[in-house]
């Protein structure tokens, strides 16, 4: 089971304001296991990787398409990728309604909303 840190939408936020990933992992909860199969792209979704002292970490957000919540985590990454993944500016029904059009039907097309 892949073990994931929690992080806060604040902690984030710092980040994209100052760039400093070892403050962001310092922020991260503990590490708790997640269960397999709890939730697959398009609702788990890579927001972008960062390297710390030489390790790769990968923030994703995982959001409910039901009840419209969202949640950020940290993990481990063994190959950190220098691209940015779905915008974390796309956020509320912009995003729920992003999340449910990729459910039905996939596209190549990265997120609407630009890159962080």
């Amino acid at each position: 089971m892949p073990l994931r840190r929690p992080i806060t939408a604040d902690a984030f936020e710092r980040f994209l304001r100052d760039h400093d990933a070892a403050a962001l992992l310092a922020a991260a909860g503990p590490e708790r296991e997640e269960p397999p199969g709890q939730a697959e792209f398009p609702e788990a979704h890579r927001l972008c990787d960062v390297v710390v002292e030489g390790k790769g970490w990968r923030v994703a957000r995982v959001v409910d398409a039901l009840a419209g919540g969202s949640r950020l985590f940290v993990e481990e990454t063994d190959v950190p990728m220098p691209k940015p993944g779905v915008p974390y500016s796309l956020q509320g029904n912009a995003l729920l309604e992003w999340v449910r059009a990729e459910m039905e039907s996939p596209s190549d097309e990265p997120a609407p909303g630009g890159s962080e």
